[in-house]
């Protein structure tokens, strides 16, 4: 039976550097020399904290240093020409004016003698007088005068 300490001059002996083991391999390999399944959980733990398990991908993990392999590398592409412009030739250049479109006119409907305040009337009748921005939800079933309590 090996102690902890053993267990990672083990691992230092038989694992290559470029070999990556999963969680199931280190224990079951802890297992085989005599260490139990909460003991080389606990070691499997203490080694990763110390930096002599590493983590390399996600299950993967190695022993001592590890290091990825550098990338293949890439082709780069053949630059391509820039285009080529004649400014030879002066063109005319008309600047016109910027006009905005705006409505000028401002639609104040005419009173309608047959509207009956109801509901929240003065309520909103108080924000509209006090031209300041309040939202205001106005709900309630269709057709019964929610836009021309507001007009």
């Amino acid at each position: 039976m090996m102690n902890k300490s053993e267990l990672k001059n083990h691992f230092s002996k038989i694992s290559d550097p470029a070999r990556l083991w999963s969680r199931k391999e280190i224990f079951e390999e802890a297992q085989s020399n005599g260490i139990e399944r909460k003991d080389a959980y606990n070691w499997f733990r203490t080694s990763s904290r110390d930096g002599f398990i590493n983590r390399v991908d996600r299950g993967k993990y190695s022993f001592g240093e590890y290091s990825t392999p550098a990338p293949a590398p890439v082709a780069t592409p053949a630059p391509t020409p820039e285009p080529v412009m004649n400014f030879e030739k002066e063109t005319s250049v008309s600047l016109r004016s910027v006009s905005s479109v705006s409505d000028d006119e401002i639609y104040v409907p005419s009173k309608d003698a047959t509207f009956i305040k109801w509901g929240e009337f003065s309520k909103l009748k108080k924000i509209i007088e006090s031209k300041l921005f309040f939202p205001t939800y106005i709900a309630g079933m269709s057709g019964n005068g929610k836009t021309m309590m507001v007009e």
